[in-house]
C-alpha cells in the first residue's frame, strides 16, 4: 500500500468510525499525560500495541472507563 493509499484509508475509517472530529489527529504520540494514572494508561497503551501480534493471537483486549476528560477517547483513536 502506497502513503497516499494509506492516508486515504485512513481519513475513509475516520469519517465513518463516528470518532469526534477534534479527535482526528490524535495519536498515542501526541497524548501528554496530566498525571500519574494518566501516565500509567499511556504506557498500558504503548505496550498493548507495541505487543499487538501476541494479543491479537492471545484474544487479549483492552477496556478503558474513566470520567470524562481523562484521555480514554485520545488514546482509544490513537491505538
Amino acid at each position: 500500500m502506497t502513503g497516499e493509499q494509506a492516508k486515504n484509508t485512513t481519513e475513509t475509517l475516520l469519517e465513518h468510525c463516528g470518532v469526534n472530529k477534534r479527535f482526528q489527529d490524535a495519536s498515542i504520540g501526541s497524548f501528554v499525560p496530566v498525571n500519574p494514572q494518566a501516565q500509567e494508561c499511556l504506557t498500558i497503551c504503548q505496550q498493548f500495541t507495541t505487543e499487538w501480534p501476541q494479543m491479537q493471537t492471545a484474544g487479549s483486549n483492552l477496556l478503558m472507563s474513566g470520567r470524562p476528560g481523562t484521555g480514554k477517547t485520545h488514546l482509544a483513536v490513537g491505538i
